[in-house]
């Protein structure tokens, strides 16, 4: 994720989690949105809002991170060393939880807990698996006198299903992410960068890893082409940090 621009629903998505975590059930988007559930007129607004907080985490390719940057947190490299495994194991001996000092508990914080012990050891796609049925659980946990047990799952599983067809619809490569994300970051940074000159780096790059003609797909695809400049200019790709 690039935390210079988020999307307008990433910033939503953001603010709604930000304050939860800092002035938690209280909080103005919560009340905003308790306040909707109550009013027959905006209550399919409100369960639209919970399903896509829950939707835009399952869609997520990086949600830990994701997490982490919304409520405040830059994310630190993750690795597996005797430093970091001796700190690990400490905080589990002494119950030590990496959420401290916010006005929130339950089955939500729990698993969001041990979904960052796992990230922090490099388990990567366990642990953003375990911070998606979190971050389910934590919205389970806030609007419970909101939405019944029953309803949240159909709103739970209304919102993976989408995100499940909605990564269907993605290249399967494991390469598509990164890509994308260097599209973004060198046509950021050299908007008047012509597309076969960037088609041109990424393949010198990816060769031997991505086609050309899916490379040549992926950019046509993915929406990021600036407006045609008056004159192009050379660019450099620009990787993530």
């Amino acid at each position: 994720m690039t935390h210079g621009e988020m999307s307008i629903r990433a910033t939503i998505v953001a603010t709604f989690i930000n304050e939860l975590f800092i002035d938690g059930a209280d909080s103005t988007a919560i009340s905003t949105l308790r306040d909707g559930f109550k009013n027959d007129a905006s209550a399919s607004l409100a369960r639209n809002m919970v399903n896509n907080i829950i939707h835009y985490f399952e869609c997520s390719d990086n949600p830990i991170e994701e997490f982490l940057y919304f409520i405040g947190i830059e994310s630190a490299k993750t690795g597996v060393d005797d430093q970091s495994i001796n700190t690990l194991l400490y905080m589990d001996e002494k119950q030590t939880p990496f959420l401290t000092d916010i006005p929130l508990s339950g089955d939500g914080i729990t698993a969001l807990n041990a979904a960052l012990a796992l990230h922090f050891l490099g388990m990567k796609n366990n642990g953003d698996n375990l911070a998606r049925i979190g971050i389910k659980l934590l919205m389970e946990g806030v609007f419970s006198d909101e939405i019944s047990i029953r309803e949240f799952n159909e709103i739970a599983q209304k919102a993976i299903s989408d995100a499940q067809r909605e990564k269907a619809k993605r290249p399967r490569s494991p390469y598509y992410s990164e890509v994308i994300e260097v599209i973004k970051l060198t046509w950021e940074k050299y908007p008047c960068g012509a597309k076969t000159a960037l088609l041109d780096a990424l393949a010198a790059h990816y060769h031997g890893k991505v086609s050309r003609n899916a490379l040549d797909n992926w950019i046509s695809l993915s929406g990021l082409r600036p407006p045609k400049p008056e004159k192009y200019t050379r660019l450099e790709l620009v990787f993530p940090q």
